[in-house]
């Protein structure tokens, strides 16, 4: 379970929802494009944040670096069976999540390894599940609030329920991120209309 600053009272029960989520069958993403596999450009030295879904399990399984990443979660409780148990058979569980959204924003670097990322300027992005994707715009006016992601006829977009991975990623990268619309396709840039590229 996951650690939350919220504190129920009668007024207000339960926290405010992150996305605007629907039990499935977001028409957001049933109206989106195909999209199988998406490789996040992050960076120079993280390009490879790739998602590969898996229409069986309706999952998007990440791998980093060339290699499956393992939720953090998982090797906690790995090293820690460990350290009891040097002997003992451990899990690699690749990290899985049924929504990616890709959200381009200001980033600037301080020349080490702190940012400002300029949440509040919003921006636009890309929310992928189900094998497809759509266009979106999003809004963080300050710290306290909520993302909120918007279809392009400005409505607030369906998410469908489950673990969400958010990529937040610098404007200077917007299209060079790139997507496949078939499990084994040629890859496409993301945002950049194939027309016109």
């Amino acid at each position: 379970r996951r650690e939350t600053n919220f504190v129920a009272t009668p007024e207000n029960p339960f926290p405010e929802r992150v996305f605007n989520l629907v039990p499935g069958d977001s028409t957001d993403i049933a109206n989106g494009t195909p999209c199988y596999n998406l490789n996040v450009y992050f960076s120079g030295t993280n390009d490879d944040a790739l998602f590969e879904y898996d229409a069986e399990t309706g999952l998007y399984y990440k791998s980093q670096y060339g290699a499956p990443q393992i939720d953090l979660n998982v090797q906690e409780a790995n090293a820690a069976l460990l350290a009891e148990n040097p002997d003992a058979e451990v899990t690699s569980e690749q990290l899985a999540v049924e929504n990616v959204f890709v959200l381009y924003t200001t980033i600037c670097g301080h020349g080490d390894t702190t940012v400002d990322v300029y949440f509040e300027q919003g921006g636009e992005g890309y929310y992928i599940s189900e094998g497809r994707m759509c266009h979106v715009t999003w809004t963080k006016p300050s710290p306290n609030d909520r993302i909120r992601v918007y279809n392009d006829a400005g409505e607030e977009v369906e998410v469908n329920r489950g673990v969400s991975y958010v990529c937040i990623v610098d404007t200077d990268y917007f299209g060079m991120s790139s997507y496949s619309e078939t499990d084994d396709g040629e890859m496409y840039a993301l945002g950049i209309d194939r027309e016109q590229a």
